[in-house]
């Protein structure tokens, strides 16, 4: 399996950003690209990869009382909330 990693060229990229409504519930939202393309001596392939996704987002944490005992700890719990993803059918690079 190392060997093949070492054929491709994985590009990715993923920015997100938190909104937290209050100190126990909020929301994020996430965009995802990725591109991976083959090293020039090997069979010619390319997968593109786009993402979108907002998901909701629970302090934990605060809900059970970290803050009381230590202020250096927290703990966030995501859901996925909705997603999407653009597909394309595959073409044969030349």
């Amino acid at each position: 399996m190392v060997t093949q990693l070492k054929r491709i060229s994985p590009f990715q990229v993923t920015l997100g950003v938190r909104y937290m409504m209050n100190k126990k519930i909020g929301i994020r939202a996430t965009c995802k690209y990725n591109d991976i393309q083959e090293e020039e001596e090997f069979t010619p392939f390319e997968i593109k990869y786009d993402r979108g996704l907002l998901e909701g987002v629970v302090n934990v944490g605060n809900l059970l009382g970290f803050l009381e005992w230590t202020s250096r700890l927290g703990l966030l719990f995501r859901r996925d909330g909705y997603s999407f993803i653009e597909y394309q059918e595959p073409t044969q690079n030349d």
